[in-house]
């Protein structure tokens, strides 16, 4: 028996990776951010009876919506070589 018979032939390099995970963190952040910020508005306003601004929420779903849209466009705009 020969040195070439007890190895292993190799194997080929994998030609899918998984996505890097730090890509798209961003839209991630700012959503958890805009539920972090209506969660503790809530809760100072009536939980612990903080007297909070009023804020017409009606009004501001609008530009939630254009971040979250502008958040898709530069996201994908970054993944274009």
């Amino acid at each position: 028996m020969t040195d070439s018979d007890s190895t292993p032939p190799s194997q080929p390099e994998p030609t899918w990776r998984p996505p890097d995970q730090r890509e798209g963190n961003w839209a991630t952040i700012v959503v958890g951010l805009i539920f972090l910020a209506i969660g503790g508005w809530y809760f100072f306003d009536q939980t612990l009876g903080f007297e909070m601004p009023r804020v017409r929420w009606g009004d501001l779903w609008p530009i939630l919506l254009i971040v979250v849209g502008a958040l898709m466009l530069f996201r994908s705009a970054g993944r274009r070589p």
